[in-house]
């Protein structure tokens, strides 16, 4: 059965969805497309003349081959770095994790090549697509699934930047080192660039084919041979494209460059206009006279050849030809574009963190957020509702979507607990604490300068820890009280089960229990323990309870003494949830996800690059959160 999920969206024109956005100014006043938008830290831009309003999924979002599906605004929430189509109905994203999205005109739909390498370029050849990423990964989609392919002369651990054919079949793949290798009748060769700098792309035209790269490298080929060309500049050179004679570059601090066929020589285009800043990652050469170039400060730069301006002094006369850059594109994010596809008056660029933008025009529709929100930690209530913390708090009911929850003060969430009486609790920076039910806030501040990074609650009974050591349990559902600890390190989780005892744990291996008198500190081990820090814990029972921490720490208690369960490991730890002793979770860095079934930790495919820092659960289906807006779901079997 084929491990591929659709994220749909009602279709609006033929590049997707979304409210349509207005606004005049962007960042510093750059005068942008009327309507671009000036976006500011929050997730969804707004402007005076309307709302960019995020495309809503309607259907299952893009999951991973274990289930763990995007519960975000947009088709899933990976960073996307190139962009190509055959047309606006077959359009083809990748990036990191080995993500691949197929646009129809109606719905994405993800197809997950064979690795987590990031892939950093694509080429369609009608259903025929080939793309490449880093350590020397080249793939090829001949209309079922990605297969990985072999390639005579390449080393491991290359990052390749670019790919481009032609109908004969002949391909070429740039990337570090000077790589340039070709394909032709089915073979691969390997071809002396001259060079050992990066090739950042390459393009190629009826027989004809350029590469450009680091320090103005600019390469051509002609007769199958490749010659350096100067390109006036030794700025780093990011991207290449054409159209018949037009052949354009681009590359840092705004450096563009037109190809003038008569000189044969590259010069900088100069017209009317405000010109390209940023770093000018993606090019198109899109027909009727435009090119637009995507930049690194969120605006596509639209060049028009085909403009015409009235006869100075001659209101009479026709006008004549006048070539003008016009106003800059807002994406709503001040981010880089990395990949961008454009034909005629329609255009598309993707970006951090799952951006994806579309006009049709000067018509812009947000199809995919790029969040820039870090969510800390989730909980739920036996009524269904969930919670999520971090740069937002997010409540979402039995059944329902996630909706914003407006607080009564700007101090940060690090932690939030919901509870069966409908009470929720949160906590954060300086202190603050507070509780929320029937739809109103009430201050429970412990009147301390500390950072509160652990909460636990029941509804009745709970605990808070945070800074230097400090921690507080709850008095009448209502009042935290201080409590000493044996210890001034930061303590960041704690967990307890509703007649106790409670567990502690934070910098440099701590652990604390509480048993119904007071804290102490438990060995984490032998031979003083650990030094990591543990950022999690949880437990099923009195001998069953687990620390999860940074260098992949998992540690367990028995009942009498804490051991060590796993192995040292490049990525962190940041939080442990279960229902029994033989069914527990853990997530952490780089979209690490283990899942403990009684013998051991086993990895998941989460489908995300991004950091997870928690995750809660019920009978049915467990959370995920993270950084960059990051909510996965899995349904429980």
């Amino acid at each position: 059965m084929s491990k591929r999920r659709t994220w749909m969206i009602r279709s609006c024109l033929c590049l997707g969805l979304a409210a349509c956005s207005h606004d005049d100014l962007g960042p510093g006043g750059t005068d942008l497309d009327p309507t671009g938008q000036a976006g500011g830290a929050g997730t969804t831009p707004t402007g005076d003349a309307g709302t960019a309003t995020p495309a809503v999924a309607t259907v299952l979002p893009v999951c991973s081959s274990d289930g763990w599906c995007w519960d975000a605004t947009g088709p899933q929430g990976n960073t996307l770095r190139a962009l190509a189509a055959n047309s606006p109905t077959d359009v083809w994203a990748v990036g990191a994790v080995g993500t691949t999205l197929h646009f129809d005109g109606t719905s994405w739909a993800v197809h997950w090549a064979p690795t987590r390498q990031p892939l950093r370029a694509i080429w369609l050849n009608g259903a025929e697509a080939w793309a490449v990423g880093d350590d020397s990964m080249v793939l090829h989609f001949a209309g079922q699934n990605w297969e990985t392919v072999a390639v005579d002369g390449l080393a491991a651990g290359v990052s390749l930047h670019g790919v481009w054919g032609d109908a004969s079949g002949r391909l070429w793949i740039v990337g570090d080192g000077g790589t340039l290798l070709e394909r032709r009748a089915g073979s691969w060769s390997r071809v002396d660039a001259g060079t050992t700098v990066a090739l950042n792309a390459v393009w190629s035209k009826d027989g004809e084919a350029w590469a450009v790269g680091d320090g103005g490298t600019v390469l051509r080929q002609e007769s199958d041979a490749w010659v350096r060309v100067d390109a006036g500049t030794t700025r780093n050179l990011l991207s290449v494209h054409g159209r018949g004679s037009e052949i354009w570059l681009g590359g840092q601090a705004g450096e563009l460059r037109r190809w003038n066929t008569e000189g044969a020589r590259w010069e900088r285009p100069d017209a009317e206009g405000t010109a390209p800043s940023g770093d000018l990652g993606a090019l198109q050469v899109a027909g009727q006279g435009l090119v637009y170039a995507a930049s690194s400060n969120g605006n596509v730069y639209v060049w028009d050849g085909a403009a015409t301006c009235p006869v100075p002094g001659d209101a009479g006369a026709p006008e004549e030809s006048c070539e003008k850059w016009g106003p800059a594109r807002y994406s709503g994010r001040e981010q880089p574009l990395l990949g961008l596809w454009a034909s005629g008056d329609q255009s598309m660029v993707v970006g951090e963190y799952g951006l994806i933008v579309s006009w049709q025009g000067r018509e812009r529709r947000i199809l995919g957020e790029g969040s820039l929100d870090n969510y800390l930690d989730v909980s739920g209530s036996p009524s269904g509702d969930r919670w999520i913390a971090g740069d937002r708090l997010l409540q979402a009911t039995a059944g329902g979507s996630w909706k914003e929850v407006l607080r009564d003060s700007p101090r940060a969430l690090y932690a939030v607990q919901a509870g069966a009486a409908g009470q929720v609790l949160v906590a954060g920076t300086g202190g603050m604490a507070r509780s929320y039910a029937d739809a109103a806030w009430s201050n429970m501040d412990v009147r301390a300068d500390a950072l509160l990074r652990g909460l636990w609650s029941d509804g009745s009974g709970g605990w808070l820890v945070g800074s230097r050591g400090s921690a507080w349990g709850l008095l009448n559902s209502r009042l935290w009280t201080p409590t000493e600890t044996p210890t001034d390190r930061d303590l960041l989780a704690v967990w307890s089960f509703p007649a106790g005892p409670a567990w502690a744990v934070g910098k440099a291996g701590v652990i604390l229990r509480h048993d119904g008198i007071g804290w102490a500190a438990i060995p984490s081990g032998p031979e003083g323990g650990l030094t990591v820090d543990l950022r999690g814990v949880w437990g099923s029972a009195k001998d069953d309870v687990w620390a999860v921490g940074t260098g992949g720490t998992a540690v367990h208690w028995n009942g009498s003494v804490w051991t060590k369960a796993s192995g040292d490991a490049a990525f962190a730890l940041n939080d442990v949830w279960g229902q029994s002793e033989n069914d527990a979770w853990a997530v952490g860095s780089g979209g690490t996800i283990l899942h403990f079934d009684g013998e051991s930790w086993q990895p998941e495919q989460s489908g995300s690059e991004h950091t997870l820092n928690a995750i809660w659960g019920n009978q049915e289906r467990v959370w995920a959160v993270g950084e960059h807006g990051t909510i996965l779901e899995k349904k429980l079997d």
